[in-house]
């Protein structure tokens, strides 16, 4: 049996030699010294399955890396896991791989149980996506993705994202009257206005995430490791980038607009990809019947502005990876909502600590009490 091929590319050659060491015995093996090397690897070699690079290396480091390979036109190179080897206290870099596009990362002095186990699972999602394309997973209107790689390719990302201790949105994106759209005008037309916004959802998702057409003139994205807040985000980004221009073709003109519907596994806990779908599914219901062009991210009833969810709260731990990236513009309206959430817990640790806090959390309280 064929074993599958990966790429290990790391400056230090003791290093190298430790990974193939790890690895020999269940992948071929292919190795580089720098990041420009290896990316000239996997141009060239299409049977690569799984890219294990360190941080730092000359030439080309591995954040610029992945950088490149997340930009790639060649298919491939572009879906390839990739994982990033960093220190075991260093926070940030994972951080900054992970926001670069690295699909997982391993710490040094690394474990060779768990190496071998997240090596083997990359590879494997790999070959199942290769599988899925072969096979015509792909929708032939506007070459994205189909429902059925969607949801195969989301089952497996939310047992990531569980295994991970990371979180996971999905997207659902409907065309305002599309149907209409297309009885009065053609299915000629109706395609034509498919693959405009297909082209206007992508420009606008990150690279990590999967985009797909699931059924006539609704879409969905998986982002992977996006809150509630995150998500919002790429919800508006989406919506205004198909509103905010008017579709065109030859004599004909028209405003297209979408309803959206935001699902976060750390908020609504759906237990599998299908319920994922059938949630945002109902919110984007009820975006349509609110008049569309709008974003439902919860199924409370909010106070919202005429297009979007009201601003979402991030989770305390969105916040602190925010705090560790430096976004205080992003993080400074939710200051009180985020220290109102958090108060309790430094009550508590004060009471069974004996921390000696209790008069500045007196303080800190009575100041969040103010309007």
């Amino acid at each position: 049996m064929t074993k599958p091929r990966i790429i290990v590319i790391d400056d230090s050659k003791l290093m190298r030699v430790s990974l193939k060491n790890c690895l020999k015995d269940e992948f071929e093996i292919v190795e580089a010294e720098n990041g420009e090397l290896g990316w000239n690897a996997l141009a060239s070699d299409p049977s690569l399955q799984v890219v294990i690079t360190d941080a730092q290396m000359p030439v080309l480091d591995g954040y610029e890396l992945i950088t490149r390979i997340r930009a790639s036109d060649i298919e491939h190179v572009k879906q390839i896991p990739v994982i990033m080897i960093t220190g075991a206290d260093d926070e940030a870099a994972r951080e900054r791989a992970l926001t670069t596009g690295a699909t997982d990362f391993v710490t040094k002095p690394f474990d060779k149980t768990q190496l071998l186990a997240r090596t083997r699972s990359h590879a494997k999602l790999d070959q199942t996506t290769r599988k899925l394309a072969a096979e015509g997973a792909i929708d032939s209107v506007t070459n994205l993705n189909s429902r059925r790689f969607f949801s195969e390719r989301g089952t497996q990302d939310l047992a990531f994202a569980k295994r991970r201790n990371m979180d996971v949105s999905v997207i659902v994106m409907r065309i305002d009257r599309y149907e209409s759209i297309r009885s009065e005008k053609g299915e000629a037309l109706g395609n034509a206005v498919l693959q405009w916004v297909a082209k206007r959802i992508r420009d606008t998702i990150r690279t990590e995430d999967t985009l797909a057409r699931i059924e006539g003139g609704t879409f969905a994205v998986i982002a992977s490791g996006a809150g509630r807040l995150e998500g919002a985000v790429l919800c508006e980004r989406a919506r205004k980038a198909v509103s905010s221009t008017v579709f065109k073709n030859e004599d004909t003109a028209f405003a297209v607009t979408l309803s959206l519907g935001l699902v976060c596994f750390s908020h609504d806990q759906p237990e599998s990809i299908e319920r994922f779908l059938e949630i945002a599914e109902q919110r984007v219901a009820r975006a349509e019947a609110e008049g569309g062009n709008k974003i439902i991210a919860t199924d409370v009833a909010e106070k919202k502005a005429d297009n979007v969810v009201v601003e979402l709260i991030p989770s305390v731990d969105s916040a602190l990876q925010m705090v560790a990236s430096k976004s205080f513009d992003r993080l400074k309206p939710h200051f009180v909502a985020l220290l109102r959430r958090v108060l309790p817990l430094f009550e508590a640790a004060d009471a069974h600590l004996k921390l000696g806090i209790g008069e500045a959390l007196a303080t800190i309280k009575s100041k969040l009490a103010k309007p």
